[in-house]
């Protein structure tokens, strides 16, 4: 078995490295049978522009003709290379066979998009302040928990982080 994220880029396994084995999706089991959470996915979260680039309107105009354009999305989707999670071109396109052979492939009603980590909420602050308010949101937090009996402090005695 080869566990790889659920809406990864399919076309990597028929295009880019091809596999000889017939290959299949399933949605991994869980304690009991009993899904309770849903599946994080982030629709096109890894690209940004740097506001100081000297082809900032040049990197916007490619973003758009590869991410805004529903022709080009419908037939990204329809060739297999991944999933869409435009409205548009997903009621535009026929899907590729292993889609539909393989409907976990696809976003379902089981995946969310998760609030942002600490890191990406704190993307136009110093790392200081991000660091702060991080940790005064976590003490507010335990603090609260302590005091409605739903948590407690742990401590180690002799704890070394740098050891152990």
């Amino acid at each position: 078995m080869y566990m790889s994220y659920s809406h990864a880029e399919p076309g990597v396994y028929t295009n880019q490295f091809p596999m000889e084995q017939g290959w299949g999706c399933a949605q991994l089991p869980v304690t009991g049978g009993n899904v309770i959470g849903a599946e994080h996915y982030q629709p096109s979260g890894g690209y940004m522009f740097n506001a100081e680039s000297e082809n900032l309107e040049a990197a916007w105009k490619a973003y758009r003709a590869v991410f805004a354009d529903v022709d080009m999305l419908a037939e990204y989707y329809e060739q297999g290379y991944g999933v869409s999670t435009v409205p548009a071109a997903i009621e535009k396109a026929n899907p590729a066979q292993y889609f539909i052979d393989n409907p976990d492939l696809l976003i379902c009603d089981t995946d969310k998009v998760y609030p942002m980590t600490p890191h990406e909420s704190n993307v136009d602050a110093d790392i200081a302040s991000g660091l702060k308010d991080l940790t005064d949101r976590y003490n507010a937090a335990l603090d609260a928990g302590i005091a409605e009996g739903i948590g407690s402090e742990i401590k180690i005695d002799h704890f070394d982080p740098m050891n152990p």
